[in-house]
């Protein structure tokens, strides 16, 4: 403990079995060298924040400089470091760290340090660029702001190094205005750019349509419903429904299994927040022939002749129904009529038939309801 340039004066006294010594104290002087003291530094006593760096006490041992007076330069295995206690420290944020040096026992025996600390700063990273992904799909929640990545390089950023604040609350599909700071272990460069904007995109929906069966009526339109597919339906709540705003046939004559092209829309107070995720459909309906009332003629009364047949003179026919412009007349040529029973009576019912439609549009009609006639 003698840390002096100095003489000393010790005495000392020769002590026997037990406790009785067996001589008087006796004086003798000591003079002891100055211990050489040794300033320590750090090679680099600012460094900046490194995502995939960190300093422990080998990482600082291995920057310390340990310089004596003497120009005798001390190894990192003459010192032990500390920070604040602990020998076992890892530095990694941005700050400034106070690290304590102490001489081990056998450098302390020649040695002592002008400064027992030495100063590790770790500055912030400066951010030139950055990729803010602020994009998401609406689904009747309010967003977070910071649910969405923030990068620096290929360092996804945590909510302590940036804030984030937007012109509104995030929630409807549209396009937000954002502001980004840094902070903590960032700093925002002067030239700094990148994207400041959070997109919701609407939310895709699907729907399917059924065509209505039809009778012929000359146009292309087929009655059809909409309704949302199954797992693909608006939020529950929001105002939104799917429409059928169109559904046509390629032409408008009679068929089995015809081919309707519908195209869907939405309607309602939400729709702003949704799309279709398919806007035209192809679906298939049956056009039925358009039924066609028989006026026939009233047959004259004749006598009893032991048979069914009634005679006609194929006058006095008319066709109702037939659409404008549709080219459609009835052939009686092949008509026929006859009661029941051949048997002599008043006002017995005629049944009529053979009739045929004829023209360019008779596929498109069918013989319909034949006017009562009696004998």
């Amino acid at each position: 403990g003698l840390t002096e340039q100095t003489a000393y004066k010790l005495w000392v006294r020769q002590k026997a079995t037990g406790s009785a010594f067996a001589s008087a104290w006796t004086p003798f002087s000591v003079t002891t060298a100055a211990l050489i003291v040794v300033t320590p530094s750090l090679s680099q006593d600012t460094v900046t924040f490194d995502p995939a760096r960190s300093y422990g006490a080998s990482e600082v041992l291995g920057m310390l400089t340990l310089t004596a007076d003497d120009s005798t330069q001390l190894s990192a295995s003459d010192v032990t470091l500390t920070l604040n206690g602990d020998a076992a420290f890892t530095i990694h944020d941005a700050n400034t760290y106070t690290l304590r040096l102490a001489l081990t026992d056998d450098a302390a025996a020649r040695y002592r340090l002008s400064s027992d600390t030495v100063t590790l700063t770790v500055q912030p990273y400066a951010v030139t660029a950055y990729d803010f992904t602020g994009s998401g799909t609406y689904n009747g929640q309010t967003f977070d702001p910071y649910t969405f990545a923030l990068k620096v390089g290929d360092t996804i950023l945590t909510k302590s190094d940036y804030s984030i604040t937007t012109d509104k609350i995030v929630r409807d599909a549209d396009t937000y205005s954002c502001t980004i700071d840094f902070k903590g272990n960032y700093v925002k460069d002067p030239a700094l750019s990148g994207k400041d904007k959070i997109v919701i995109l609407p939310r895709a929906l699907q729907a399917s349509a059924v065509a209505q069966p039809r009778v012929y009526d000359g146009t292309l339109n087929v009655p059809c419903t909409a309704d949302w597919v199954t797992g693909y339906a608006p939020v529950d709540g929001d105002d939104v429904k799917v429409t059928a705003d169109s559904a046509m046939m390629a032409d408008s004559h009679v068929g089995k299994d015809k081919t309707v092209y519908v195209t869907l829309g939405l309607d309602g107070a939400a729709i702003r927040n949704y799309t279709l995720k398919t806007q035209t459909l192809v679906i298939r309906t049956d056009i039925a022939p358009r039924p066609l009332a028989v006026s026939p003629e009233t047959p004259a009364s004749f006598t009893y002749n032991g048979k069914t047949n009634v005679p006609l003179t194929g006058e006095g026919w008319t066709l109702d129904g037939v659409l404008p412009g549709d080219v459609v007349s009835l052939d009686v040529t092949n008509a026929t009529a006859a009661v029941s029973d051949p048997g002599a009576g008043a006002d017995k019912a005629v049944t009529f038939t053979g009739m045929t439609l004829v023209g360019t549009s008779a596929a498109d009609y069918a013989i319909g309801e034949v006017g009562a006639r009696t004998v």
